[in-house]
């Protein structure tokens, strides 16, 4: 009996997350185009090949968009692109003993790429719990002698939207990409 009782309760869930999705959302178009704003932070150290290193530490407000298609009823997929500008960096290149290395500072233009598969589950009718899964790129544009960051990194969150009328939706978002870049999102989706 407990084998037999184990072996439903996954398939208890499944069908209690689509079942729920599908009495949300059975109606609603497969399309959603969605525009952000989002506080986000970016941590990294990247060695130079001269042995040089440099820091990016700082956060700042971006703005961004996304695009999703709804595969079936609790599953979408989405693409997204965030930017900002005034990320901070500083760099010190390697220095032979002779000479005292001086610290570089720089300001900077972010851009965020991602790609995720986002499960969804109805709470109500119109609240809307989601996560995100997927692949993203994050890339830092120095415009000076420091050299650019780019790295390229699963990426995870969490969020809820309330659907306001059959094709608005309202969301927040917190997604992190590894652990060096991070974003917390509002969105206003137009279903179509």
């Amino acid at each position: 009996m407990l084998k037999l009782t184990l072996g439903l309760t996954p398939m208890i869930i499944a069908s209690a997350f689509f079942s729920s999705a599908v009495n949300a959302q059975a109606q609603e178009p497969g399309w959603m185009l969605s525009a952000h704003i989002a506080n986000s932070s970016i941590d990294t150290t990247e060695r130079w090949q001269d042995g040089g290193y440099v820091i990016i530490d700082d956060d700042g407000t971006n703005w961004g968009l996304g695009l999703n298609y709804r595969l079936w009823p609790g599953l979408s997929l989405r693409t997204t692109y965030e930017r900002g500008s005034g990320y901070n960096s500083a760099g010190q290149p390697s220095c032979p003993d002779i000479c005292t290395p001086q610290t570089r500072l720089h300001s900077g233009s972010l851009n965020h790429y991602s790609i995720t598969a986002i499960p969804e589950f109805a709470f109500t009718t119109n609240l809307i719990g989601f996560a995100s899964f997927g692949v993203a790129r994050t890339e830092i544009e120095t415009h000076a002698d420091l050299p650019d960051y780019s790295e390229t990194d699963l990426t995870y969150g969490l969020g809820v939207g309330y659907q306001v009328t059959p094709s608005i939706f309202v969301s927040t978002e917190y997604q992190t990409t590894g652990s060096e870049y991070a974003s917390l999102r509002v969105s206003v989706g137009y279903r179509f």
